[in-house]
């Protein structure tokens, strides 16, 4: 196999960028990134996709916008069922091989018509026709490995099939090669389409179990949703992740002030951040004991509020208000403006993780339009020529 030329972004570093742009999806936050006539232009000379996405052609799962992303961001492949032919592992082979993909993803979801079909087909004992017969085949094995009835079996058939086709990834000798190389990783998928999350999967033994929040409710909503997906290239190990004494401490002293221990939740959480740079995951069920909560509530007012990092966030976090006072006063030219001069997309951070650049809905200072905060300093009344004055001073 020819050793391709590596992509800078590493699997996990691609998964959470598709996690991330999922959030804003599911959220109703959108950025449509790389969507304009310079990212057009930009990529006629040559693509650099940072993710494959083995997908359901079903017209309600496009990756594309369930992942907020642009042109040239996914090599994106779909069949019913995502089930693969020759065809389909050839194509996934050459975005690994020649372009230097690091990461592939297997999607599946809710209410999947392809395994629906399947099920009728095969318990109504109903005659084929044409090549539906094929798919009908690849995707019996696991429905014949699902249990229970309706739509709950529906979708545990669909999520057994999403282990099964990674398999028969993972059998490939061109992939499976890549795979012990480090140069590319597999991950399974899970889309609902009633919460427009998508859920990362964790495969063991030909099986598949949920990553999900501490308390599972079968109707959770994005709010509720377990950031911590993968593990991210950022991260330290989660055994580091222990709040400190002092913190603790200070915690208790909140808490006491207020009648009910969950009022101290939003202070907390900035102790928290003031102690790592942003809220990782493993400190959520430290908070809940220490508040006599439940992870749930935390995770609902942590993905609330656009002031508290999900992720690890550059030594420079910088984030500018979009809303209607500063949109009509340049905001746009002002991200642009960032964007060009970081090289960086809003949600994205810089290689030396210097600079953070993200985009929220008010910071509280319409008057002096547009607006931008760097950590907690505001900067106001912004055109390009002071952006360029506040990021020298930066450097």
């Amino acid at each position: 196999m020819r050793v391709p030329e590596q992509l800078k972004i590493s699997a996990n570093e691609s998964l959470d960028r598709l996690i991330e742009g999922n959030r804003r999806f599911a959220a109703n936050k959108t950025i449509g990134p790389h969507r304009g006539e310079s990212r057009r232009l930009e990529i006629v000379k040559g693509q650099k996709p940072y993710a494959i996405i083995l997908g359901c052609v079903d017209s309600r799962v496009p990756p594309e916008l369930i992942f907020d992303q642009g042109l040239g961001d996914l090599f994106v492949i779909r069949s019913a069922g995502q089930v693969i032919d020759d065809a389909i592992l050839g194509s996934i082979e050459f975005g690994v091989a020649e372009l230097g993909i690091p990461l592939i993803m297997v999607l599946g979801h809710t209410r999947c018509g392809a395994v629906t079909a399947t099920v009728a087909i095969l318990e109504k004992n109903l005659p084929v026709e044409g090549a539906i017969g094929a798919l009908v085949e690849a995707i019996k094995p696991a429905v014949d490995r699902s249990k229970g009835h309706g739509e709950e079996s529906i979708d545990q058939a669909a999520r057994k099939n999403v282990a099964l086709e990674i398999n028969r990834l993972k059998a490939s000798p061109v992939l499976s090669e890549a795979i012990k190389a480090g140069n590319t990783k597999i991950v399974g998928a899970f889309y609902d389409l009633s919460t427009g999350l998508v859920e990362i999967m964790a495969l063991k033994q030909h099986e598949v179990r949920r990553f999900s929040a501490p308390h599972q409710d079968k109707h959770h909503n994005w709010r509720s949703y377990k950031m911590s997906l993968s593990p991210s290239p950022h991260k330290t190990e989660v055994s580091e992740f222990h709040l400190s004494d002092d913190v603790v401490t200070k915690i208790n002293q909140v808490a006491a002030s207020f009648p009910d221990r969950n009022s101290a939740l939003i202070p907390a959480l900035h102790l928290i951040q003031d102690q790592f740079g942003w809220v990782p995951p493993p400190t959520i069920n430290q908070l809940a004991q220490l508040l006599k909560t439940t992870p749930n509530k935390i995770y609902g007012v942590l993905t609330f509020y656009t002031m508290f990092n999900l992720k690890p966030v550059g030594t420079y976090h910088i984030q500018v208000c979009r809303n209607v006072s500063c949109s009509l006063l340049g905001a746009k030219h002002i991200i642009e403006h960032l964007s060009k001069k970081l090289k960086i997309q809003p949600g994205e951070t810089t290689e030396d993780k210097k600079f953070t650049l993200s985009l929220v809905e008010c910071l509280g200072a319409c008057g002096t339009a547009p607006v931008m905060m760097i950590n907690d300093t505001f900067y106001e009344n912004l055109d390009a020529k002071k952006v360029d004055t506040i990021l020298k001073s930066l450097q």
